[in-house]
């Protein structure tokens, strides 16, 4: 470059840390599901993938759409994913839920959590539903 060596040494601002963000989790888990008398439907989710839970109601693996292990969506039922519903990287999530179900056949559906207590759930046969935690 042949320019001439500074004559003090680099003054270097050190750049701001960013907020900490807690970890995604992505592991696989199983719900089981009991349907309620009307439209109410109970949904208890277990963090444990290799054990079936027990109990009434029917077990289902639930697999987030950025898990380490992309064999294990090929296997699941469920296929889910968090964010806010107007995140520009995956559009509104009705648009979501039916790219997913198409690129994976065998799922049955495709859920878009939006909040701690909010979802919106898209069936295979296109329906779609907001679901939300009765408190």
């Amino acid at each position: 470059m042949a320019a001439p060596e500074p004559p003090g040494p680099a003054l270097l601002l050190p750049l701001p840390l960013p907020d900490p963000e807690p970890a995604l989790r992505t592991a696989p888990l199983y719900v089981l599901t009991r349907c309620l008398a009307g439209p109410e439907v109970v949904v208890t989710r277990y963090a444990d993938p290799a054990r079936e839970p027990g109990g009434a109601g029917d077990a289902h693996p639930a697999v987030h759409e950025d898990t380490r292990d992309p064999v294990q969506l090929d296997l699941a039922d469920v296929v889910f994913r968090d964010g806010a519903p107007d995140d520009p990287w995956f559009g509104p999530p009705g648009r979501w839920a039916a790219e997913v179900l198409d690129r994976h056949p065998h799922c049955a559906l495709a859920a878009y959590v939006t909040g701690p207590s909010t979802c919106l759930v898209r069936t295979r046969d296109g329906s779609t539903l907001a679901a939300g935690t009765a408190r």
